[in-house]
């Protein structure tokens, strides 16, 4: 279990890992050798509420299948075991990610002070322009 909050959790038995052969790097060896990771984590059979999993939709919709399974392919590294350990450390910023909850932004009252500076920068930029117009001498 890889806790990520108190009680958010990721069943590590959960987990599928496929190897294929990779695009990335290691030359040669890249036709022989399958070192890319997929990492598929099945979200549909946990205990995770409902709010978490709605933000896993939203946020992560291109990594998520029609039945709910968390797909994360990597073959940044040459090797199999890095390429595992990025694709589950990048499971759990997801996991990171979507159980903090954002904060929602409380609207406030405008302080009078600065309606009254505001409204005298207005007067004073008015008064200005005024000034710079040529005099009207048909009057």
């Amino acid at each position: 279990m890889i806790h990520i909050t108190d009680k958010i959790f990721i069943n590590e038995n959960k987990i599928k890992y496929t190897a294929i052969k990779s695009s990335g790097p290691g030359g040669q060896n890249i036709n022989k050798v399958s070192t890319a990771i997929i990492l598929q984590y099945d979200l549909k059979d946990s205990t995770y509420p409902e709010w978490l999993i709605d933000r896993i939709k939203t946020n992560f919709k291109k990594r998520l299948s029609k039945k709910e399974v968390l797909t994360i392919k990597t073959n940044l590294y040459k090797s199999q075991i890095k390429n595992k350990k990025k694709s589950l450390n990048i499971l759990i910023d997801i996991f990171i990610f979507a159980s903090n909850k954002p904060k929602i932004r409380k609207k406030t009252l405008i302080p009078l002070k600065s309606k009254r500076k505001r409204s005298l920068l207005k007067k004073k930029n008015s008064v200005k322009k005024f000034l710079r117009k040529s005099p009207n001498f048909n009057d």
